[in-house]
This record gives structure tokens, C-alpha cells and sequence, in this order.
């Protein structure tokens, strides 16, 4: 690992392609580790390598003296505590004094980011490079990725408080700005999709399924077969209020080709490798866009369509905009003859958009 004299104009001008660490001459066990688009300051002490800050939010000297206190501070003699076992004190002493859908919310981003990879890890061990590597894995959802930067800065904040820890390995960390996304895909874009799915594995049902219905991405992914709900003429999804991110069952009137792909669907992960996999598949020359994209583009084609804003909004399960307020409190309505109506008309529209090679504009009616 190279050695050298940290000044401000060396700092500046360190680059590395991948993550390095360079230690200072000056102070002994103290460096900066420099990554593409970062670099964070950091330091040995005892076993274990600390997070000390991220430049050029602190500066060189106010991270040497940080250093130097950490590293004078006595020895706890305190029973060490895994991110497991303080994880149980934040669900029991945090998370429980939240509404319902605020403790979902933060035990599914704790739960699918956080605990897989810090389960066993003691807290004072956990750095930044620790943290990086879960939010890194999110690069290509930036909403999910500011969440769950979020979720785990309160996470650690009530570490700090509880005495667990001295130092947040997410301080130094910059919430990313969300960015409002407009993509819609083309008729063209969507066909190319579909007939890229056609392989039979698991995210490619996901991805065929969310085409078809508009729901969201954590939603559809948990449909299980006991979903499904049979009447002599008619078939619905019903997903469960437990799955639903405004905590409301849905009922969604399910197709034939829906009630088909269902049937092969089984538990999943590993969204990221297999999205790259069939971006890759699509080639260089398909625009960028998300999973979440699908959900904008069945809107926009219900729009397209005729379909009325209430109806395409009860097929998205919302319970803002035109269902929202005082409408939402008197208008019991369930439109389930206006959503079957719609989602049948975009059946027989996508079949067109699918089976020719020409894009197919959406008709009025």
C-alpha cells in the first residue's frame, strides 16, 4: 500500500481507477483511501480500519485530530454489539413507535439492503467501504438508493445513541438528489422488451407481468399462486395490504396471459445482475430505463387509450390524485367493471403492438 505525505495538493491530485488506500508519513495509521468519486479519509486502530470522514467535506487537519482523539480514546470494556443484535433494539424501540407503513417501510429496506451483508459484522467494524457496497448496488434505482442511504443514517444515528458506536460510518455520506424521471417507452421499445422475455426465467415473467399490469416492481414479484381469486366469468389478483406500498388490498383484474405467467412464477432475487443481463441483450443502442419505467409507460398508454384518470388510478392502486381528499373519503365506487373493461382494451392493444413490426398508435374510445 503506498506511503506518502498527505498534504492538501497531494490529496487533490490523488486519482485511482479502483478503490486504493495511500497511508501518511506523518501520522502512522492514518490515510485517505481513494476510490473513482471519492475520497474518505481513514484510519487503523486496533484491528480494525475507521471511517474518519469524507474530503473535502473535512479538511486534512480537523481529520488528523479526529484521528488522534479516536485513537487516544481508552478501550471500551463493554460487550461489543452486532449489527444484528442492534437491529433488534432499533425494531423494538424505534421502529415500533411509527405508523404502519413507516415501520414496513424501513424493515423492508433494513431487511432486503442492510442485513444480508452486515447480519454478524460488530458495529465498530462496519465502514464506509461496508456501507458503499450496498448503496453501490442501487446504483441504477436512485430513488431506492437515497431511501436507503436514509433508512440506515437513522439506523446509526440511534447506534450513536445508545452508546454502540462512536462514529457513524455514514457520516461524511451526501444524500443523493432524487431526480423526477419522465421516460415513457415507445411502442417500439416495449415490443423489443417483450420479445427479449421470452426465455421463461423468473425476471423475465416479472418483467412481462409488470408490462401487462402497471404494478410496482416489490408488489408483483411476491404474487403468489393463493392470489388469485376465480369467479365463473372472472379472475383477480388480490395482493394482500402486507405487500402494498399504500397498505390497502388491491384487487386487479387479472387476463389470461397474466393468470399464465403467474403460474410459473416462484421467489426471486437478484434484480440488478439480471436487468444488466438483459439491458446487454437489448443492446447499446436502447435508451437507459428502469423496471419502475414500465409503470409510467402503462399509464401514459391508458391515457392513450380513453381510459378514464380514476380507473387507470384504481388499476395503480393510488390513493392520491383524483381519489384523493375528500373524494377518496365519499367515493366508494369500485370501478372493477371500468378496470376490466380497460385492462381488455390494453390486451388487445399490446397483442398489436407485439405481432407487428411497425409501432401501433394508440386509438381513442
Amino acid at each position: 500500500m503506498p506511503n506518502l505525505n498527505l498534504t492538501d495538493l497531494s490529496i487533490r491530485s490523488l486519482k485511482a481507477e479502483r478503490q486504493q488506500d495511500f497511508w501518511d508519513t506523518k501520522t502512522p495509521a492514518f490515510g485517505v483511501r481513494v476510490g473513482p468519486r471519492s475520497k474518505t479519509f481513514i484510519g487503523k486502530i486496533g484491528n480494525a480500519r475507521r471511517f474518519i470522514g469524507s474530503y473535502p467535506d473535512m479538511s486534512l487537519q480537523d481529520a488528523r485530530r479526529r484521528f488522534l482523539a479516536l485513537k487516544s480514546e481508552k478501550p471500551s470494556s463493554k460487550t461489543r454489539t452486532t449489527f444484528h443484535q442492534a437491529y433488534n433494539a432499533f425494531k423494538e424501540l424505534h421502529i415500533s413507535q411509527k405508523r404502519p407503513r413507516t415501520q414496513k417501510d424501513y424493515l423492508r429496506v433494513l431487511d432486503v439492503h442492510y442485513l444480508p451483508v452486515l447480519r454478524s459484522m460488530y458495529l465498530e467494524d462496519i465502514e464506509h467501504r461496508d456501507i458503499a457496497s450496498i448503496t453501490d448496488a442501487l446504483i441504477d434505482t436512485p430513488s431506492e438508493r437515497s431511501h436507503a442511504i436514509g433508512v440506515g443514517r437513522t439506523f446509526f444515528k440511534f447506534c450513536l445513541r445508545r452508546r454502540y458506536i462512536s462514529i457513524s460510518p455514514l457520516d461524511g455520506v451526501q444524500q443523493p438528489k432524487a431526480i423526477a424521471r419522465d421516460r415513457v417507452l415507445s411502442d417500439g421499445e416495449l415490443r423489443t422488451i417483450w420479445h427479449a422475455t421470452g426465455d421463461g426465467k423468473i425476471f423475465s415473467t416479472i418483467v412481462r407481468l409488470l408490462i401487462l399490469t402497471g404494478q410496482r416492481v416489490g408488489e408483483v414479484s411476491k404474487i403468489q399462486h393463493s392470489w388469485i381469486n376465480r369467479t365463473q366469468n372472472t379472475s383477480s389478483i388480490v395482493f394482500p395490504a402486507s405487500v402494498t406500498k399504500n397498505g390497502r388490498e388491491h384487487h386487479f383484474p387479472a387476463s389470461s396471459t397474466v393468470l399464465a405467467l403467474v403460474q410459473s412464477l416462484k421467489p426471486f432475487n437478484g434484480f440488478s445482475k439480471s436487468k444488466s443481463a438483459l439491458d446487454k441483450k437489448l443492446g447499446p443502442d436502447f435508451k437507459p430505463w428502469t423496471l419502475h419505467d414500465l409503470r409510467r409507460t402503462f399509464a401514459t398508454n391508458m391515457a392513450r387509450l380513453g381510459v378514464r384518470l380514476e380507473v387507470t388510478e384504481k388499476l395503480l392502486n393510488h390513493v392520491s390524485g383524483s381519489l384523493g381528499g375528500i373524494v377518496g373519503v365519499y367515493q366508494r365506487h369500485n370501478f372493477e367493471p371500468e378496470m376490466r373493461e380497460a385492462i381488455e382494451k390494453y390486451d388487445k392493444w399490446l397483442d398489436g403492438i407485439f405481432n407487428k413490426s411497425q409501432p401501433t398508435d394508440a386509438v381513442s374510445g
